[in-house]
């Protein structure tokens, strides 16, 4: 981005501090963040504001006050375009909120990786600098810079749907590798682990290999089509000899509809489509014949079919005077309307794809198809590719339901979208149809654009699992923590972390953490621990707040907190007591932790 040094100096971001837990801001993690702003930029906010928005509209708009506007109100339009530029492509984020702090203002802004957050003010500040001197692929090449970085450290879009329901029903979650895809839900013996909708429990290696997954539909009995490996342009004759055409080109290793061309009916087609696959890859190529219909994505968790979604490949109708690239046109202004970078819908795009699909069907881009004429534009069915779907789970006919069951169970995958080709769902798979693949981590964004609550799909997909465990913290002063180990039950389930040491039961952990939120952290992400108990003093709460979202009960043993951090207690705790006798403190370990008899 064009950055103008002296322009810069008009706003100053400054990071003042982080904090871990629940907090005297917010029960989310959050940083604060200075935002020094020069008056000098007042008389120009409301133009750069609106251009701002203008620019965004598809997804952002902030409407200034009347009056003119305050140092304050920069720095609170900044702090919330800062959070929806964090949370458009990927991301979780609700706490955007600005504090007087003397003669600057205090940003406070959630975080999923404190420093992206921190990247994302400076970021916004200086696209509202220079907002009037970008040209619009200036300013698109930026954010797309900027969400690149974003793509690295925030939960993607099925995480969100699963964090959105922890947060909705009260169950913990947290990265259980920062910088990875995978998520824990619930904690200790009450998590799951995932990589996007699916827990890292399912077989993954079965289905990763179409043609290896093929075999196994072929094993289970299920419908399937023909087809055969090319591992050189040579062999395409003879391959086209065996499965016939019309046929289907596409990369063994890859998903998400890439490399994939269909309807191929003559050796020319096919001999570009397999040169257009190995574009993408360098594995072989399978040839398979080409079927009928469109393609059902068959949702089946933990042994049963929940959804049945079909996805109509983008077509257009004729009008008898409009060529098929002017219907095109018309139909990329309409998807327009509804599209948002961190959106499910986009153009149909002048690709090889699209023009191997017109072909197919002997047509180009200046044919005039007959009024009423269907005309499929994209022989593959993607998200964002302006592919329409429907919800038709009550069609589903009884065979094809007890199938998609057997194949997941075969796999041994507790969430999957099976792929089935029909022309009729509520006809048997034995009659109508062929199953073309499986996919281990089922994109949750299908069933959301047919309508389904997102309650709904967070509880399907976490199932009944994920859960707290009965977590006591317990904050005194240092000088107690060593009394206070004693009475801690040493059960082999129960985790513990005593100020710098941590373990579980009787084994303690070696080295020393530097803070006690961490050693938390990692008993938690313990599949085995069936409750923990944390001590830690005053100090560490004041300094990064609580070590966990949420307690059973806090304990203010000996010792006395401000107003304000004891409402952050409150807050986040099911009860809080105050003690002072040992004894007392280890009737309350025995009372509230599962101990065995």
């Amino acid at each position: 981005m064009v950055v103008l040094d002296e322009a810069v100096k008009m706003i100053n971001i400054k990071h003042k501090h982080t904090y871990i837990g629940p907090n005297i801001y917010s029960s989310k993690p959050v940083i604060e963040i200075l935002v020094g702003i020069d008056s000098a930029i007042l008389p120009d906010a409301l133009k750069k504001i609106t251009l701002i928005n203008q620019c965004f509209a598809h997804w952002f708009s902030w409407p200034p006050n009347n009056s003119p506007l305050s140092q304050k109100d920069i720095a609170l339009f900044l702090v919330d375009f800062a959070r929806a530029v964090l949370v458009e492509i990927r991301g979780a984020i609700n706490v955007a909120k600005v504090i007087q702090d003397g003669n600057q203002y205090l940003a406070i802004l959630g975080y999923h990786n404190a420093q992206v957050s921190l990247a994302a003010m400076n970021f916004v500040a200086k696209l509202f600098l220079n907002i009037e001197n970008l040209s619009k692929p200036e300013i698109s090449k930026s954010m797309k810079e900027f969400w690149s970085i974003c793509h690295k450290f925030h939960p993607d879009f099925e995480a969100q749907v699963l964090i959105d329901y922890c947060e909705k029903h009260n169950i913990p979650y947290r990265n259980f590798m920062p910088g990875t895809p995978y998520w824990q839900y619930g904690s200790g013996n009450k998590s799951m682990i995932f990589i996007e909708a699916s827990p890292v429990t399912d077989n993954f290696a079965w289905s990763k290999n179409k043609s290896f997954g093929k075999m196994v539909f072929r094993n289970a009995g299920a419908p399937i089509a023909r087809s055969v490996l090319v591992e050189n342009e040579g062999q395409l004759n003879q391959a086209v000899k065996q499965v016939g055409f019309p046929c289907v080109i596409k990369p063994l290793d890859l998903g998400l509809g890439k490399g994939v061309l269909t309807n191929l009916r003559d050796i020319e087609s096919v001999t570009n489509a397999y040169r257009y696959a190995k574009k993408f890859t360098n594995e072989p190529i399978m040839l398979e014949h080409y079927a009928e219909g469109e393609i059902h994505r068959l949702l089946v968790i933990r042994g049963k079919l929940w959804k049945t979604i079909r996805r109509d490949r983008p077509f257009v109708i004729g009008d008898g005077k409009s060529t098929i690239k002017l219907l095109v046109e018309q139909m990329n202004n309409r998807i327009a309307k509804h599209m948002r970078p961190g959106g499910a819908f986009g153009y149909v795009l002048p690709d090889e794809i699209f023009f191997a699909t017109l072909k197919g069907q002997g047509l180009g881009v200046d044919s005039v198809p007959e009024k009423g004429k269907k005309i499929v534009v994209r022989g593959v069915a993607t998200s964002g590719q302006g592919s329409v779907y429907y919800d038709v789970s009550e069609q589903v006919h009884p065979d094809t339901k007890l199938m998609s069951e057997t194949l997941a169970s075969v796999f041994g995958i507790e969430s999957c979208g099976l792929d089935f080709i029909t022309e009729d769902i509520s006809k048997s798979c034995f009659d109508a149809g062929i199953f073309i693949e499986i996919n281990c981590t089922p994109g949750l964004k299908t069933p959301e654009i047919v309508g389904v609550d997102r309650d709904e799909i967070g509880r399907v997909i976490l199932g009944p699992v994920p859960g707290r465990i009965p977590l006591i913290l317990v904050i005194s002063p240092e000088q107690y923590h060593e009394e206070i180990k004693t009475v801690i039950p040493s059960e082999r389930t129960i985790g513990w972390v005593c100020g710098v040491q941590s373990g579980i039961g009787n084994t303690k952990f070696p080295g020393n953490a530097n803070a006690v939120h961490i050693s938390l952290n990692r008993i938690l992400k313990n599949t085995t621990v069936s409750a923990a108990v944390v001590v830690c003093d005053a100090e560490s709460i004041v300094k990064l707040g609580m070590p966990v979202d949420k307690t059973e009960t806090t304990v203010l043993y000996n010792q006395e907190l401000e107003n304000k951090w004891i409402k952050v207690l409150e807050d986040n705790s099911n009860e809080l007591v105050r003690l002072k006798k040992l004894k007392k403190l280890y009737e309350l370990f025995t009372l509230h932790l599962p101990l065995h008899t």
